[in-house]
């Protein structure tokens, strides 16, 4: 994931990872092994993202520094094509100002597909390679800037845990970079819908992840 989103995300490096997603006959969903989660099959993937999660996220561009809190829940939705989940989020600043968040994840021609939305709808999209315990999230299309995400399943004390890396090419004051992006989720065992939390900040973080001039810092 949670790209990125705007939990989109650092890694500086792309694993050699082919984006075959084969299953493995007679496996159970989840395998537990190193004190992580093994996936087998997109699904897998997809059933591991599901619940609440609540976490911080950390992003650099250069010598700015921002940190902000991320609230997201992920639930299974009715659909004709197989399994489909929806993620509805906020990323709060340490200020108090908030953007939503929106996706969409599905299997689609045997690609494992994430679909992030804006609040205007307009939609970007990404495919993920599973890596063992892990997720690779690129662009789905060739011609979108340098992009790239890696969430890390694992399980800490009994709760599932992810720590996302990614980084992403943007424009800002005129001068193009790599925005770095950290994240750490645990998953919350409430359950509390996480587009009920901080719900009462309507304000939005001026940023902009699709290459133009309006990300700000410090908000």
């Amino acid at each position: 994931m949670f790209k990125k989103i705007y939990f989109i995300f650092v890694c500086l490096f792309l694993a050699s990872v082919g984006f075959s997603q084969d299953k493995e006959e007679g496996k159970s969903i989840f395998s537990l092994a190193h004190d992580g989660i093994k996936f087998f099959s997109p699904q897998d993937v997809m059933r591991a993202y599901l619940g609440s999660w609540s976490g911080f996220q950390e992003i650099r561009f250069g010598a700015n520094e921002a940190r902000g809190r991320i609230e997201i829940t992920y639930t299974e939705i009715q659909s004709q094509n197989g399994m489909r989940i929806m993620g509805v989020g906020r990323v709060t600043s340490s200020s108090g100002r908030s953007v939503p968040t929106s996706s969409y994840m599905y299997v689609e021609n045997n690609i494992l597909t994430l679909e992030m939305r804006t609040e205007s709808g307009v939609a970007s999209f990404y495919k993920g390679a599973i890596d063992f315990s892990s997720v690779i999230w690129i662009p789905k299309y060739s011609f979108m800037r340098y992009d790239f995400q890696q969430d890390f399943f694992f399980v800490d004390k009994g709760t599932p845990c992810i720590n996302a890396l990614g980084a992403r090419e943007i424009l800002y004051r005129n001068k193009v970079g790599l925005l770095e992006i950290k994240t750490q989720f645990r998953q919350l065992k409430s359950g509390k819908p996480a587009s009920e939390i901080n719900s009462a900040v309507k304000k939005n973080i001026n940023i902009n992840l699709d290459g133009g001039s309006g990300v700000k810092f410090g908000e």
